[in-house]
């Protein structure tokens, strides 16, 4: 019998945290293609801080995130994130 492949990522330490934590940011990757604002909203903590870039400031909380997506996605509606 043939071994199933293997993920596309690799699960070190705490598998089962791993395995969460890639479910979750599956589940992200997929809101934010469909740009659903709810659907993003359900895969962040309320403390959550999303590190945009170098130059870019912290973007602290669910709130604040779902405020810069929203931005995002009404600024460039062409852009889309696959």
């Amino acid at each position: 019998m043939a071994k199933p492949p293997k993920p596309d990522i690799q699960f070190a330490g705490d598998k089962a945290a791993a395995r969460a934590i890639a479910s979750v940011r599956a589940a992200f990757n997929t809101a934010l293609e469909t740009r659903s604002l709810k659907a993003i909203a359900d895969c962040l903590h309320e403390t959550a801080i999303l590190v945009p870039g170098e130059d870019a400031p912290l973007i602290e909380g669910r709130d604040a995130q779902l405020a810069a997506w929203t931005t995002i996605f009404d600024q460039a509606p062409d852009v889309h994130y696959v």
